[in-house]
């Protein structure tokens, strides 16, 4: 529902109403989220989504929250939403969160050519950590799970959905039992 003063705070629906909802098996189509991810524009994958959502369109939080998408893609966890409506403004602060995807979910999220073929060898794809910054441009720190091996990281990244191979990122990386020549093909 929505939590108001008076009527004259719809005048600053973004910033001055605040939304309370609690998702129940709940569904979210493809389209109504290649606002946020344009990426996906032309994908069908549909999101099932369990949760809460509290506050204005421009500060929204969100408690254990559960979206699930595709074969074996899943997020967990609670986070924050800074900036909407206005995508370039859009500022994501999320800690002790859970992702699970795999090479096939993942080339549906984010089209790319060869991506799937890059990642089967990692098959199921689980991350715990914490994700601060832009959709573009954002501080990912956590451990990263594969049949590959582990990687810890500390990363900033920089992404061009244009053309993935000309994004960028520094930070440390620590690979544990991971076998980077199956990854790369040159084992």
């Amino acid at each position: 529902g929505f939590v108001y003063t008076n009527f004259h705070s719809f005048w600053r629906f973004i910033s001055d109403v605040r939304l309370k909802a609690n998702f129940n098996h709940s569904y979210l189509s493809a389209t109504d989220l290649a606002f946020f991810i344009p990426t996906i524009q032309n994908n069908k994958l549909n999101v099932n989504i369990d949760g809460e959502i509290n506050g204005s369109i421009d500060r929204l939080q969100f408690r254990n929250f559960i979206a699930s998408t595709g074969s074996h893609t899943q997020f967990k966890g609670s986070f924050g939403i800074k900036g909407l409506p206005v995508k370039e403004n859009i500022f994501i602060s999320m800690t002790n969160a859970g992702v699970q995807t795999d090479a096939y979910d993942l080339e549906q999220l984010i089209p790319s050519k060869g991506l799937q073929k890059k990642l089967e060898p990692a098959g199921l794809i689980v991350f715990n950590g914490n994700f601060f910054g832009a959709l573009k441009d954002f501080n990912a720190t956590g451990n990263l799970v594969c049949k590959l091996g582990l990687i810890k990281s500390d990363l900033f990244m920089n992404l061009n959905f244009d053309d993935l191979n000309q994004s960028t990122y520094h930070g440390n990386l620590a690979l544990e039992n991971f076998d980077l020549g199956k990854l790369t093909g040159k084992d």
